[in-house]
């Protein structure tokens, strides 16, 4: 009796209704400081009122007028039970389904124009744990299962290395599903899987030689298997922490540090078991993944979602005010990135926003008021500390939050509150719109307004002030010392943070945030949320406790993901 083609892999999908994912909260109240089970970690869309980023008007966002407190280590019992994340199943990003893919059968083919509805790509944490497939999203699986599956089986691709005289004798079918599957599983297939792919390939031979191969390619790229990454540990472990499997260690750490599936040493890491028996290993594997080409473009990247710069691409400048900007624009990104990556793999990462560094093109120095290099391409110059210090003077950073007229004082102030020091804000009231009352104001003038309307005074009181510290630039990122014909004053007084007070600029701003333990433990929140792939990052006393460890190791990004691929937090769920 010829089975059904479909029969294996829509079987398997019924896993996606299982329940398993996990939809994770995120608080939009002002941050107290993180309880033993919660700290405070982003991710969202930056151009979406709604989201947790925000990107609005400058007068819609309000928040308590309580200061929010420094980030200090819960202290006695708090820290006696450690909060670990839950167990989940997780839909692949669009670039790990494409590298997965490429990694598979070769080439990303029919792969490249799989997008999943209202997710971008410019986020440090995709929402993986609550995008579910619906049916435009698996259409758009299955076309390009079928597409790739048609191309492989009528190539007479090496991938399937079976020939006559070897189907039956050799098991050559039965190894090549074990490895061929195996491989889109991420884990060594059990006998009934393998008996399953085995009747598929028979019942598709019996139309052509190739159709076998065609419909075991199209159910594994179509499987729960191949789309979704476990983290489920042990199968039947009881309540409490239990262990993810070394298959799931080798796959969580290759996708977060690569964005691709496990290469053939870490697979053969988790053949041996040496990693989950041993979180040495996984230090070992995530240094040697860092120190590749791709690991370290993988980092920046994901720098760069941090620091929101991708948006840039969407922040066109008033042509009449800005004619140069076209020439500068594609520049923009690439320069940041060759900022971040001279920081993060040349010591202290704290310098990320006191360097002096910049990368131009003659564009760009035109813009920063550099010497233009004399050859094509960016060079790498230093800038006058007294204008420009870390990535947050960096051209790209600094249009990124710019209207095409002006730069958004609110939206930069914004950026600094949540996403350098990860002190929650909650949303705006409903409706809440104030306009500048008229034409002529500068910024600080219409700040000054702002405060006195109740609706919005609380709320600036925390936002401005950072904001204010941006005034010497323009929306493009390029550096002034007046607006309109009086010269600027780019101070603001600091609350709720530990460096409290009033700071001349953002230059100086940029030098309290590389010396502040809050700052500090941003980053490690971000990075332990990146690594775990979950916009809740990992609870109070373990940002503290790697806070500390940071510090002391002289801010080192590298030790710090190292020490993230060993923690606690990395290898192991909660069974509840």
């Amino acid at each position: 009796m010829a089975i059904q083609p479909n029969l294996v892999f829509f079987r398997g999908i019924a896993l996606c209704s299982l329940g398993a994912i996990v939809s994770l909260g995120c608080s939009t109240q002002l941050n107290q400081g993180p309880r033993p089970s919660e700290n405070p970690a982003f991710s969202g869309n930056p151009d979406n009122p709604a989201s947790v980023h925000g990107d609005t008007s400058p007068s819609v966002r309000t928040m308590a007028t309580s200061p929010a407190p420094v980030v200090t280590l819960p202290s006695g019992a708090q820290c006696a039970v450690q909060a670990l994340p839950t167990r989940r199943i997780g839909k692949l990003t669009d670039v790990r389904y494409r590298n997965a893919v490429k990694d598979l059968v070769g080439t990303e083919g029919a792969a490249a124009t799989v997008k999943t509805p209202g997710v971008g790509n410019d986020l440090l944490v995709e929402p993986v744990d609550s995008v579910r497939i619906d049916g435009g999203l698996l259409f758009q699986y299955q076309s390009a299962a079928e597409s790739l599956a048609a191309a492989i089986a009528t190539a007479q691709s090496p991938l399937f290395p079976c020939t006559a005289n070897t189907l039956i004798a050799d098991n050559c079918v039965e190894t090549w599903i074990g490895a061929f599957v195996g491989r889109a599983f991420r884990r060594p297939l059990q006998a009934a899987e393998i008996a399953d792919y085995k009747a598929l390939f028979e019942a598709g031979t019996e139309a052509d030689a190739a159709g076998g191969v065609k419909l075991v390619v199209q159910a594994a790229l179509q499987s729960p298997w191949f789309l979704y990454a476990t983290e489920l540990g042990a199968p039947g472990a009881p309540p409490g922490a239990t262990q993810l499997s070394d298959d799931e260690l080798a796959a969580q750490l290759s996708f977060w540090l690569l964005d691709s599936p496990p290469d053939e040493q870490l697979r053969l890491a988790a053949t041996a078991g040496t990693l989950s028996s041993d979180p040495m290993t996984l230090v070992t594997e995530a240094r040697r993944l860092l120190a590749s080409a791709h690991g370290k473009a993988r980092v920046v990247d994901a720098l760069s979602n941090w620091f929101q710069l991708k948006g840039v691409l969407s922040k066109p400048k008033d042509p009449v005010l800005f004619p140069n900007f076209p020439q500068v624009k594609d520049s923009l990104l690439p320069a940041a990135g060759a900022f971040l990556d001279e920081i993060t793999w040349s010591g202290d990462f704290m310098n990320v926003y006191t360097s002096t560094a910049a990368f131009v093109d003659p564009n760009l120095a035109t813009l920063v008021g550099a010497p233009a290099p004399a050859q094509p391409g960016l060079t790498r110059v230093s800038l006058p500390a007294t204008e420009r210090q870390g990535i947050l003077t960096q051209p790209a950073f600094l249009a990124r939050f710019g209207t095409p007229t002006e730069g958004q004082i609110v939206q930069r102030g914004l950026f600094v509150r949540r996403e350098a020091l990860c002190q929650k804000l909650s949303p705006p009231p409903p409706g809440l719109d104030v306009l500048k009352p008229g034409e002529g104001l500068t910024e600080r003038q219409f700040a000054d307004f702002r405060a006195t309307q109740v609706a919005c005074a609380g709320c600036h009181a925390f936002i401005d002030p950072f904001g204010l510290m941006f005034s010497h630039y323009d929306t493009t990122g390029a550096y002034h010392e007046s607006e309109m014909g009086t010269p600027i004053d780019a101070s603001g007084v600091v609350t709720g943070t530990d460096f409290d007070g009033t700071l001349a600029n953002a230059v100086e701003l940029s030098q309290k945030l590389s010396q502040s333990a809050t700052a500090e433990g941003c980053v490690v929140t971000k990075m332990f949320s990146w690594g775990l792939s979950r916009v809740q990052s990992a609870d109070g006393c373990t940002i503290e406790k790697f806070r500390q460890s940071f510090a002391m190791g002289g801010h080192r990004l590298d030790a710090l993901l190292t020490d993230i691929a060993a923690s606690d937090d990395f290898r192991l769920r909660v069974v509840e």
